[in-house]
């Protein structure tokens, strides 16, 4: 049986690695916001912009990991 094309391939959880805090260890994750602004001179709108960006913190410690973080990841990006 083909996959239908876009659906997501079958993973079985031993094929995945667990991530973890980077701070203290945990491995329980929660998603929260990164609210970033835009000048409305760079979106060319009447308004300044908010945009919200998704991202994983730990619930134990509330710690980003860098790799859920946007502004680490662009600033390694550059």
């Amino acid at each position: 049986m083909k996959p239908i094309q876009g659906q997501q391939p079958q993973i079985r959880i031993e094929q995945t690695t667990g991530i973890i805090c980077e701070a203290c260890e945990g491995n329980l994750f929660a998603e929260g916001l990164f609210l970033r602004a835009a000048s409305r001179f760079i979106t060319n709108t009447p308004v300044d912009a908010i945009m919200p960006i998704p991202a994983f913190y730990c619930v134990k410690c509330f710690h980003v990991n860098d790799q859920f973080n946007p502004t680490k990841q662009a600033l390694a990006q550059e």
